[in-house]
């Protein structure tokens, strides 16, 4: 019994100590899958990003000791999650049209660089009520806070440029390379969490990094990344290769054929007539 008694005593003094380590969660998440591979008859697909919050034991410890102070932690304690997939990174002109004469045509053009092709981003809850905006600007959290670089000989005022930025969001978007799913990311009990992350039939290949941040009163306090990869496979994979490594004679090789097969046609539509 004495022992037991100790024991209670260095939980007790031990709490108030374990409580000021800030709660030091570590995050741990996985993909199901770290290579997408597009085929002839891709039109899309999922994946699963799953994880756990694994707490410090002295954490365990403390707040068994400290039973009155559980109260109203739930999230608080456990922190908000936030997942972002960013694809490769590209050029992109936006054109703005505009009436000339009779017509409209394109007539403004504005060039920006650093632009993901693919972002998709989900979260336990909408991101005003997680992080402070200066966090999330800083982090580039959600699709209208992407920092593009404008070309830097634009001539265009800034409010034009905004407007060109959202422009290319609002494309990107109607095409399905931008996405959010705010309260995407779902808890089974306190530690368990997963979302799935779309994969549209457009998706561009190459290299992609996916982020898992677990935010708590406004603060980032565990994240990890890794990338994974969508590539083209089987013969779309080598017809890629070539249009990309050797446009003329890709060029050159569609136009023979394009020429065989108009050539086989007619032959065979003579000898019917």
């Amino acid at each position: 019994m004495r022992g037991v008694r100790w024991l209670v005593v260095l939980l007790v003094l031990w709490g108030p100590c374990v409580g000021e380590r800030a709660q030091a969660e570590t995050l741990v998440a996985d993909l199901s899958s770290e290579l997408v591979a597009i085929t002839s008859n891709f039109t899309g697909t999922e994946l699963i990003l799953f994880g756990a919050l694994e707490r410090d034991p002295l954490e365990v410890l403390g707040a068994i000791a400290r039973p009155g102070q559980q109260g109203a932690t739930g999230r608080q304690e456990r922190g908000d999650v936030v997942v972002v997939v960013r694809g490769p990174i590209e050029d992109v002109a936006v054109r703005r049209k505009g009436r000339i004469g009779l017509l409209w045509l394109n007539r403004d053009k504005l060039s920006f660089s650093n632009v993901p092709s693919f972002y998709f981003m989900a979260t336990t809850r909408p991101l005003e009520q997680i992080a402070p905006q200066s966090l999330v600007q800083r982090q580039q959290l959600g699709m209208h806070n992407l920092d593009f670089e404008a070309g830097a000989d634009t001539l265009f005022s800034p409010e034009t440029v905004t407007l060109f930025r959202e422009a290319l969001v609002r494309n990107k978007e109607n095409a399905g390379l931008y996405q959010e799913n705010i309260g995407g990311v779902r808890f089974s009990g306190n530690t368990l969490f997963r979302t799935t992350l779309p994969i549209p039939a457009n998706v561009p290949v190459g290299n992609y990094n996916a982020e898992v941040y677990l935010i708590r009163n406004g603060f980032i306090v565990s994240a990890q990344s890794w990338p994974f990869f969508v590539a083209k496979t089987g013969l779309e994979r080598w017809l890629y290769r070539i249009a990309h490594g050797y446009p003329l004679l890709y060029g050159v090789g569609a136009t023979v054929l394009a020429l065989m097969a108009g050539g086989a046609a007619s032959l065979v539509l003579r000898r019917r007539i």
